[in-house]
């Protein structure tokens, strides 16, 4: 779970939890990169698109890259899923859509 703002980051985080998710938490792209590097078995990312320094999208790039087998799911409020690629959950969500966009992801075998 990847998200600057930190109460975002643990709210969401709490969910994951509680849907049975063991969860990671990165206030950065920087931190995730270095988590993924340290921890190769991270099954999937789920990040916010509107950070500083490295946005999501940046950060999903990168990821794919070193990490082809990671599933990755951006969210965000601002973006327009349309024109963002990849899997977008859209802010605010509720615990449901949380569970079935992560669970879609992991099952389906897209990025």
């Amino acid at each position: 779970m990847v998200d600057d703002e930190p109460a975002v980051l643990e709210i969401v985080a709490e969910f994951l939890e509680d849907i049975g998710y063991r969860v990671r938490r990165a206030a950065s792209g920087a931190d995730a990169l270095a988590q993924l590097d340290a921890d190769p078995a991270i099954a999937l990312m789920l990040t916010d698109i509107s950070m500083p320094v490295m946005s999501g999208t940046e950060l999903a790039g990168r990821a794919a890259i070193s990490h082809p087998e990671l599933k990755i799911v951006l969210m965000s409020g601002y973006a327009d899923p349309t024109r963002v690629e990849g899997r977008v959950l859209r802010k605010p969500f509720t615990i449901r859509a949380l569970a079935e966009t992560l669970a879609s992801a992991l099952a389906d075998g897209v990025s």
